[in-house]
């Protein structure tokens, strides 16, 4: 199993300085080609440790958001590009091949877009696509990860997610590349309870056939280890823990800088006077906070109340969290128990009666997430 990071603005110093991951993902819409050359050439010896995965980003196949324009895959005139026919797809991904190549990645994503329905004959589509891309890719020197966007609604619906994972494992590519589309906002907790088993189910009936990588993760990714994800990704903004399509759209408030305490012991983010509610009422789990140098350093600002900004120190406590926790719980046992120690330190803070600042952040999604992995 594996953590990557997931890049995206201004994130490159994190890899070097962390030191915990065994891989990343480029991100085209915030780095041109040269740009990322040099980064890679900048890690030196440690760039050998990690797998580099060139993510093309074709998500919305007609935006010119950031430096997408400047990879010669997509043409300058967005209006123009037409992947309607077999041979469309070929031309494309030839090129998004050659640019993975030229700035060095050790593996590359098909390209797929967010569709409107999310139809067998969809899931059809991206299956040929990564299956055309595999044969741009036989020399040998790259793997292919199989890009499939899944609306976690529609898991819930019986049966769906076995003919889903009927189609995707008919690829001749093996390693699948999961990003789960979900409307929700990235603060709040997935707790849709029967999309949730269906997203267990599908990962495990993939598991089986393909190396899975479940893309853009926040706490959920204890749901997606436990379900048999062998690889997870997250990055320091919001909107690189839960896929957005506003970053390739609009203005995303998800990339906003703002600053949250990971609380590893309730799975949430909190905001600093939540801490400080915590801290008073002597809930804070001292030996949790020593095992990540981050946190002892931002609960060290908090208890001073100097007003020192904290927000870069944010991203690092839990980027360090999110790769600890992919090393340390190595099996669904451990995960669960860790989910029922999230339950017990939830009902500590109910019995204090501790309101948070935002009212979704109440830990009611910790028995939602309980339930689907036993019923999943």
């Amino acid at each position: 199993m594996a953590a990557y990071l997931q890049l995206g603005h201004d994130s490159w110093n994190l890899i070097s300085e962390l030191r915990a991951f065994s891989g990343l993902v480029i991100s085209p819409v915030n780095d041109p080609p040269s740009a990322v050359i040099e980064r890679l050439r900048r890690l030196g010896d440690y760039r050998n440790t990690l797998e580099v995965v060139f993510d093309p980003q074709f998500y919305n196949p007609r935006t010119s958001r950031g430096c997408l324009r400047e990879w010669d895959y997509l043409p300058s005139a967005y209006e123009s590009v037409n992947v309607d026919t077999s041979a469309d797809w070929r031309v494309l991904t030839s090129a998004i091949v050659r640019a993975a190549r030229n700035i060095g990645s050790d593996a590359v994503c098909s390209p797929a877009f967010v569709p409107k329905v999310y139809s067998d004959e969809y899931y059809s589509s991206v299956v040929e696509v990564a299956d055309i891309m595999a044969a741009e890719c036989k020399q040998g020197d790259m793997d292919v990860l199989l890009t499939a966007i899944i609306s976690l609604q529609e898991l819930a619906v019986p049966g769906r997610p076995h003919q889903i994972a009927s189609i995707l494992s008919a690829s001749s590519v093996d390693r699948l590349y999961v990003i789960f589309q979900e409307p929700r906002p990235p603060r709040e907790h997935l707790a849709d309870y029967g999309a949730l088993v269906g997203a267990i189910e599908l990962i495990r009936l993939l598991s089986d056939a393909m190396r899975v990588q479940v893309a853009f993760c926040h706490h959920d990714v204890v749901l997606w280890k436990a379900a048999g994800a062998h690889d997870v990704t997250s990055g320091k903004f919001l909107n690189l823990r839960r896929f957005s399509m506003a970053r390739w759209t609009e203005e995303d408030p998800g990339g906003r800088m703002n600053s949250y305490w990971n609380d590893a012991s309730l799975l949430t983010l909190l905001r600093d006077a939540d801490v400080a509610r915590l801290d008073h009422a002597g809930l804070i789990n001292e030996q949790i906070v020593e095992e990540n140098p981050y946190s002892m350093r931002i609960l060290s600002i908090i208890r001073r109340g100097t007003k020192e900004p904290w927000t870069a120190l944010s991203w690092r406590q839990y980027l360090h969290w999110f790769a600890s926790m992919d090393r340390q719980m190595i099996n669904s046992e451990a995960l669960k128990g860790l989910l029922l120690a999230a339950d017990k330190s939830w009902t500590q803070v109910a019995e204090r009666k501790i309101l948070f600042i935002d009212k979704f952040n109440d830990g009611s999604w910790i028995r939602v997430w309980l339930g689907a992995l036993a019923d999943a």
